[in-house]
């Protein structure tokens, strides 16, 4: 009895943490305001403003990457990539906080605020490396929907035509 107890305590500290939880077979993933991982050596690549939650006033977005990549000798303003950084993505709506991707990306990453509908916006986070993820990001009455809208497998060519 006494192990069955410590092994539901053990599950439920586990998935009661977590800010996420998917919500549906379309695998449409709940965000909730949480606590934001503190990164010692990051570099803020965006910090913008805009009203992502439909509430009429505007939400703070922020994508961090951690270790902060060093500039590149020669040329200023490009960076030295790592083979796999942590990359952040965060929307402050006051004193309310959301993760909505915390882990390491192998290659780059892109942040877009898109308009959806009638000023209704949304925060579309492109990864591209090794892969090609596309996820898009709703805010919703107290909480963000996370839905992956494109995840291919390992990527067999990718132009680099700029």
């Amino acid at each position: 009895m006494k192990q069955c107890f410590c092994l539901f305590l053990f599950v439920f500290l586990i998935t009661g943490c977590s800010q996420e939880t998917t919500t549906n077979e379309k695998g449409i993933t709940k965000i909730q305001n949480g606590n934001v991982k503190v990164y010692e050596d990051v570099l803020t690549l965006e910090d913008v403003e805009e009203d992502v939650d439909g509430d009429g006033q505007k939400e703070r977005i922020i994508l961090n990457v951690s270790p902060a990549p060093q500039t590149h000798p020669e040329n200023e303003g490009q960076y030295l990539w790592d083979d796999s950084q942590v990359w952040q993505l965060v929307v402050k709506d006051g004193n309310k906080q959301y993760t909505l991707y915390d882990d390491h990306v192998q290659g780059l990453a892109e942040l877009y605020i898109v308009n959806e509908k009638e000023n209704q916006n949304a925060v579309v986070f492109q990864q591209k490396g090794t892969n090609l993820k596309l996820s898009v990001f709703r805010g919703k009455d107290g909480y963000f929907e996370k839905e992956v809208v494109y995840n291919s497998e390992m990527m067999l060519h990718r132009s680099t035509i700029k």
